[in-house]
């Protein structure tokens, strides 16, 4: 939590420890300031860290980053240029899992703060296009082209649940708010969603109406809605009991690859290969914004936890963030060497996870 600033005091020089500098703290990516702090500037992390406990309150794990470097333990402060005037940013580091979808036929489930992989999920037979978590993240969803979907345990490792039936490839795979039905988004002979239920294995409703794949679907909120997206160029709101198509969201020149609700659910975020992500009203089917500023096709789109960013991932090899209301580029991710196929944000908002064709989820 943030603590009181300290008030700024002129350098100078001491005769121990060499100069004292002040450095304002702020907050990862929302850039909310959390104070001031006086250390010297011969100072490791370690000892910058414990100053920042001490200081301003700044709590349990968090990492310590300047520019776009960051610190390790061992680093001095000076070793990394943070001199009198710098402003540090603080990236919490809450317990935190992901789970990756690979094309080696595999699932994966990771601890982001350490990168470690705690479990290899294996039973598909082909490649596998999503991985989602449950609401409370104690099983997942896959989904292949082998024509299945399949929940996981994330404890036992043990598959508790297959959606077979030959439909066609499964391209995305995601559950209702209340983990009690997931939709499955089929490929280019099939061209529907379906909705099935978890604990029957059964198909309960069929969301027909797309003229070429579906690449993606996601249940609103408060589950009563399902968005898909299509290589139809089209995204679709759905009702989530009955399968009537409630309203379709025109505007993009290409194939969509990804469409997610906000938040509260009166908006969505689409991503296409015509290179733009769009803001469409679900209610009326306006487009309300345009996000234009990657090189390439984009892959994914989705909003931040509170509904005030948006995260993109492209072929362009980057992610970038993005202010909602206003549509302005906030920052641009780079690291990966190949395209980026997705990114989203921690459930915290404070985080964003990247996965690349280069083989390496950031």
């Amino acid at each position: 939590q943030a603590g009181p600033s300290r008030v700024r005091r002129p350098c100078h020089m001491s005769v121990d420890r060499g100069r004292l500098i002040n450095v304002s703290v702020i907050k990862g990516l929302s850039g909310e300031t959390i104070g001031d702090v006086q250390c010297f500037q011969s100072d490791r992390v370690s000892s910058f860290r414990n100053l920042l406990s001490s200081e301003l309150g700044v709590a349990g794990f968090f990492r310590v980053v300047f520019g776009d470097r960051v610190l390790v333990d061992s680093d001095r402060l000076a070793d990394a240029e943070i001199d009198d005037g710098s402003v540090v940013q603080i990236i919490r580091l809450l317990p935190c899992i992901v789970v990756t979808a690979c094309g080696d036929k595999t699932a994966k489930l990771w601890d982001a703060n350490s990168g470690e992989c705690l479990a290899t999920f294996e039973g598909h037979d082909y490649s596998l296009d999503s991985a989602v978590f449950a609401p409370g993240g104690e099983t997942f969803v896959t989904a292949s082209r082998d024509y299945t979907a399949k929940i996981w345990c994330r404890f036992s490792g043990t598959c508790i649940r297959t959606f077979a039936g030959r439909i066609d490839e499964v391209r995305h795979a995601s559950f209702s708010p209340d983990g009690q039905r997931v939709v499955l988004a089929y490929g280019p002979t099939d061209r529907t969603a379906k909705i099935w239920d978890c604990s029957t294995g059964e198909v309960v409703c069929a969301l027909k109406g797309h003229g070429d794949e579906v690449l993606s679907a996601f249940f609103s909120p408060d589950g009563m809605t399902v968005l898909t997206a299509s290589y139809d160029f089209t995204a679709k709101v759905w009702s989530g009991r009955r399968g009537l198509c409630l309203q379709t969201l025109r505007g993009h020149d290409n194939g969509l690859l990804r469409a997610e609700f906000s938040p509260d659910g009166q908006q969505a975020i689409t991503a296409s290969y015509d290179q733009t992500a769009r803001i469409f009203d679900c209610a009326s089917g306006v487009c309300v914004r345009v996000l234009r500023g990657h090189g390439n096709s984009l892959f994914s789109a989705s909003f931040s936890p509170d509904g005030s960013r948006i995260v993109t991932a492209s072929g362009d090899r980057t992610a970038k963030l993005w202010d909602a209301a206003s549509g302005l580029c906030l920052a641009t991710l780079v690291g990966h060497s190949e395209m980026v196929s997705s990114a989203c944000f921690s459930p915290d908002g404070d985080r964003v996870a990247t996965a690349s064709h280069d083989g390496v989820a950031k």
